[in-house]
């Protein structure tokens, strides 16, 4: 089930167990740490825990797209994920636009 969205915020904040049902793969590294990502889409920030330490992640839909995002704590950077199957360049666009940056957040 989802929680949040609406008229005001087009994302719609999803659980971090739906990363275990379902298979994501891995798009995209961004050039900033998760808080300011989630502050700016307003999300609420789970934290688990992976070998190599903590890791904070949010997982997500707009626009029917469904996003997963993973930064370990005190990284610079963010994982980004999306459900296998999803067209690849229309999910990063749908992401930068709500997001309101540009590709240059994106590692080459």
């Amino acid at each position: 089930p989802s929680y949040q969205g609406g008229k005001e915020n087009p994302v719609s904040q999803r659980s971090s167990w739906e990363f275990a049902v379902h298979d994501y793969e891995v798009i995209a590294r961004l050039h900033s740490p998760i808080a300011p990502i989630g502050e700016r889409l307003r999300l609420s920030l789970e934290r688990t825990w992976e070998d190599v330490g903590y890791v904070d992640v949010a997982m997500f839909s707009i626009d029917g797209m469904y996003y997963g995002l993973s930064s370990f704590v005190d990284s610079g950077e963010s994982i980004l994920r999306i459900r296998k199957g999803q067209p690849e360049s229309e999910c990063i666009d749908i992401l930068l636009r709500t997001l309101g940056v540009d590709k240059e957040i994106l590692f080459s």
